[in-house]
């Protein structure tokens, strides 16, 4: 199996594990917690990733330097882009755990947490804050892994976190007794285990890069904070989008109402997770791609992607803003079904806003950050304006799910398919027509569901997985076998069939 499809297959097992204790977790901690106890979680965690996005710019700058130069500029610039990025990486966790430390409080404030439950949030807060300062470090040192093309080492690593972290937390609760200060305990442990993991990995993949001050290169920092920073403008939009609903929900309405929203916000969280397992490997092949000059290919790539990316999306999509009501049921109890409306504004749009995703390897490839990123902030901060505007409007913050719909799908239909085109010299018309497949099937696969909770309002699991698997069956077969080009269908059956899977 060549590394793209291991790559591949191991994301693709990471993240169901990773669904399945995230699932269960949070089961867990609603039952053991209780909804309002538990709504301080979901809180602090809408605000670590304002944090962990540092994390990320600098491992992405990071990943694609160091491809590019150990395929074409030798070990020496190597060494420099290694090391660069890992002391980088190492100060700016450090002035980040600092600035936490001093301005917990203010943070609690701005988040609203009550009085009764502020002793348990700082400490949640600090230790979640230690664990993203931790991920910065391990960012550039997953970068080596990043550029052999050997993400399921990095897999493993993140699964190191997720399994330390939810078993500390369980045996916690089970020994001593539930309180949310174990688990921002069992958020550390998690954070500090992964870096020692990444660490081991970077030196048994690339024993020849040692960290060396002297190899520190001002230039090539400067370069990084210039891909970095336009990265992070990027991230800092989407986080606006995607963890700014329970901030805006805690001023707006009661704890209640963040608790129900924390609950079922954590599917879509789920969904975006299982298409960063499934086009886990096409980053590291679009840079490589750029790097050996083939422009063409990256094209080809990209727009191959986004079709059968928004086919495959298109059903868990569908199923699950469809059968949203019986899914809460089955999953945490009666109690939670009012926010059936919200399960379905929130993840009915990612047909569109998952099937892009693509798209944004071509920022990357290319280098061109600065515009998609600006974008990305204003059509954030739109959101964060809706979002306040119509928090009051619907019931368990229905509006604000209403207005992340709106200017996340607004921004990535019409802006990024005509963007992405344009850096490439492309006409923007093919990726427009890869979107319409994955629309259609999630419409009709939404519609099906629809029809199967009016036909039987009082199904079981059984029931639910049943309608599921058939549903699933029909509509991925007319995607695949009707919507998607022949020619496209060839291209992908070579492209298994050439790494042997």
């Amino acid at each position: 199996m060549r590394a793209e499809m291991r790559s591949a297959a191991t994301s693709v097992v990471v993240f169901a594990l990773q669904a399945v204790i995230a699932v269960l977790l949070t089961r867990f901690l609603v039952k053991n917690l209780g909804v309002v106890q538990y709504s301080v979680v979901p809180l602090v965690n809408s605000f670590i990733p304002y944090l962990s996005l540092i994390a990320g710019s600098l491992g992405t700058v990071a990943g694609r330097e160091l491809t590019i130069s150990r395929r074409s500029q030798g070990i020496a610039e190597a060494q420099r882009v290694y090391t660069t990025a890992v002391l980088a990486g190492t100060g700016l966790s450090l002035i980040i755990a600092i600035v936490l430390s001093l301005a917990s409080e203010a943070a609690l404030s701005l988040l609203r947490v009550s009085t009764e439950l502020r002793g348990g949030a700082k400490i949640l807060l600090l230790a979640a804050g230690v664990s993203a300062s931790a991920s910065i470090v391990r960012g550039p040192l997953l970068a080596v892994p990043f550029s052999e093309n050997r993400l399921d080492l990095e897999n493993l690593v993140i699964l190191s976190e997720v399994l330390i972290r939810s078993a500390f937390i369980a045996l916690a609760f089970t020994l001593v007794s539930p309180s949310v200060i174990w688990v921002g305990l069992g958020m550390l442990a998690g954070g500090l285990s992964s870096l020692f993991a990444a660490w081991r990995v970077s030196r048994h993949l690339a024993p020849e890069l040692i960290i060396m001050a002297g190899r520190f290169d001002p230039q090539r920092a400067r370069a990084f904070m210039h891909l970095g920073v336009w990265h992070m403008v990027g991230q800092i939009g989407a986080l606006l989008f995607w963890s700014t609903d329970l901030f805006v929900l805690s001023i707006m309405t009661s704890a209640s109402t963040v608790g129900l929203y924390g609950t079922v916000a954590v599917w879509p969280v789920f969904l975006r997770g299982l298409v960063s397992a499934c086009t886990s490997f096409l980053n590291p092949l679009l840079v490589g791609l750029y790097g050996e000059g083939d422009r063409q290919g990256v094209f080809r790539a990209s727009l191959t992607a986004v079709r059968i990316l928004g086919v495959g999306i298109a059903v868990p999509v569908g199923i699950v803003a469809g059968f949203a009501p019986v899914i809460l049921r089955e999953w945490i109890g009666p109690e939670v079904m009012a926010a059936a409306p919200v399960l379905t504004a929130l993840v009915l749009p990612l047909c569109v806003n998952l099937a892009v995703v693509p798209l944004f390897g071509v920022h990357v490839s290319y280098g061109k950050l600065a515009v998609p990123g600006t974008v990305t902030l204003i059509a954030g901060s739109i959101n964060i304006l809706l979002s306040f505007v119509w928090a009051r409007t619907w019931p368990v913050g229905l509006g604000v799910a209403v207005a992340t719909a709106v200017a996340l799908t607004a921004k990535n239909a019409l802006f990024t398919p005509w963007y992405v085109a344009r850096v490439q010299g492309q006409g923007a018309f093919p990726y427009y027509r890869a979107l319409a497949p994955g629309t259609l099937v999630t419409a009709a696969v939404y519609i099906a569901s629809l029809q199967s909770v009016r036909l039987q309002p009082t199904m079981g699991l059984l029931g639910l997985v049943a309608y599921s698997v058939l549903i699933a069956v029909v509509g991925w077969g007319v995607g695949w076998f009707v919507l998607t080009p022949r020619g496209e269908r060839v291209a992908v059956r070579s492209f298994l069939e050439s790494r042997k899977l």
